[in-house]
């Protein structure tokens, strides 16, 4: 599902961000695609109809969109950092023969990972997150996730 433009100066705005060109080139890129993207190949996406934007840019940009809250990192057991525009409770499988992110949204996991943190109490500390990551191969071509 793609996002508009006037959504995305909109979240810009809410974040205190100036809705320019690059940020809003980069914004629909990383949320349209899906995936979860390496600044790399974002900007290898976005450069064919962009050629004025620099990695640089998309570097400085995806920083502060992080910095604001409108995306996430996601750092890969290969070593690689992704970035990820969708920022609900959400967990993340890391196919580690493809290099493929899959989100994964699981209702009874959050509540079993909210409760057993309540039990914890940890001392000094507020959780405001948790995201689970799970290493995997693939078995067979599809990948099913049976709940």
């Amino acid at each position: 599902m793609s996002i508009s433009l006037v959504d995305i100066q909109s979240k810009l705005a809410e974040a205190g961000l100036k809705a320019t060109q690059q940020r809003l080139v980069i914004y629909k890129a990383l949320y349209d695609s899906r995936s979860h993207l390496s600044a790399e190949q974002l900007y290898r996406m976005i450069l064919p109809d962009h050629p004025t934007i620099s990695l640089g840019t998309v570097y400085k940009t995806l920083d502060t969109f992080v910095e604001k809250g409108l995306i996430r990192r996601v750092p890969c057991e290969d070593g690689t950092l992704r970035f990820d525009a969708r920022i609900d409770m959400h967990h993340h499988i890391f196919c580690e023969d493809t290099g493929e992110i899959i989100d994964w949204d699981d209702a009874e996991l959050n509540a079993l990972l909210e409760e057993y943190l309540k039990k914890k109490r940890l001392s000094g500390l507020e959780v405001i997150g948790v995201q689970l990551q799970i290493t995997a191969r693939r078995r067979e071509a599809k990948l099913g996730i049976e709940s």
